[in-house]
């Protein structure tokens, strides 16, 4: 195998130092913890009083610095004010019970604006926010991020959206999700992109990849990854063999010539190459 010029070099430990901020979190003397179970009728300052919705905890208190721990139940139109929207940094968000007993569903059986922050579940504004132990179901983009790096994505199922995630902000870790039956698992129109130890299941497509700089790896799909952008950005990303289609390695080969195609490989992604078998 011969290799073209590399038009971008980068290394992936850069990329990897990069995220470092963004894999885990520091709990604070000052961090303050809410509580949510739907319909209920407190202020959520305890769990013996929780809010009766997430959108109480909100847009009522500065949530700097939060916890929001959010019980079990249906949250969906007839509870919440959707977009649910997130614009304080350093905010976990998190079901206590899990993704099976705890459900954040918006249906498209209503005007779509087709507008990316409109007709989203949820709206991260705002660095270091963490997402976990959901279902967000039945909606048109389940969770948009826009100036919000270093958001943790994890442990939720995301079933029967359109988009399950948009990344328009860069530096986000998607780790441990389920995406069950949508149109597109994940879209990142962004850089420096952490997506590992995903499960794709039933969707058109897996991960759509713009931006340069992700890390795709150990995640296993039936559908697959598909790039787009720049030959500098579709060749600068970093997408092993750990990942899996149909049970079988994606190989990922850029700036080379004259590759023979593994036999067993699931998938196979050219980024510019030629002289390919």
């Amino acid at each position: 195998i011969r290799k073209l010029n590399n038009i971008r070099r980068f290394s992936t430990q850069d990329v990897k130092r990069s995220l470092m901020r963004c894999s885990g979190k520091t709990i604070l003397s000052t961090t303050k913890v809410y509580w949510v179970k739907a319909g209920a009728k407190g202020d959520g300052t305890s769990k013996e009083n929780p809010a009766g919705n997430i959108t109480y905890i909100l847009r009522t208190y500065n949530l700097t610095n939060a916890i929001i721990n959010v019980l079990p139940g249906i949250y969906n139109q007839y509870v919440e004010d959707f977009p649910l929207k997130i614009k304080y940094p350093n905010v976990t968000l998190r079901a206590i019970n899990g993704p099976d007993k705890t459900i954040i569903s918006w249906p498209l059986n209503r005007i779509l604006l087709f507008d990316f922050v409109s007709d989203a579940t949820i709206v991260i504004y705002t660095e270091n926010v963490t997402i976990e132990g959901f279902t967000i179901a039945d909606g048109y983009h389940g969770i948009v991020t826009l100036d919000a790096g270093c958001a943790i994505i994890r442990e939720n199922i995301f079933r029967n959206n359109s988009y399950g995630i948009i990344t328009f902000s860069s530096r986000n870790v998607i780790r441990n999700n389920i995406f069950l039956n949508n149109d597109e698992g994940v879209l990142l129109d962004s850089s420096y992109n952490l997506i590992e130890e995903n499960t794709f299941e039933g969707n058109t497509v897996g991960i759509i990849v713009g931006g340069y700089h992700n890390i795709i790896t150990k995640n296993v799909m039936e559908s697959g990854i598909v790039l787009y952008g720049l030959t500098e950005d579709v060749t600068s990303h970093v997408i092993d063999t750990s990942n899996l289609v149909n049970g079988k390695p994606l190989y990922y080969y850029k700036n080379q010539v004259n590759i023979t195609v593994p036999k067993n490989a699931g998938q196979v992604i050219l980024a510019n190459c030629r002289e390919c078998m």
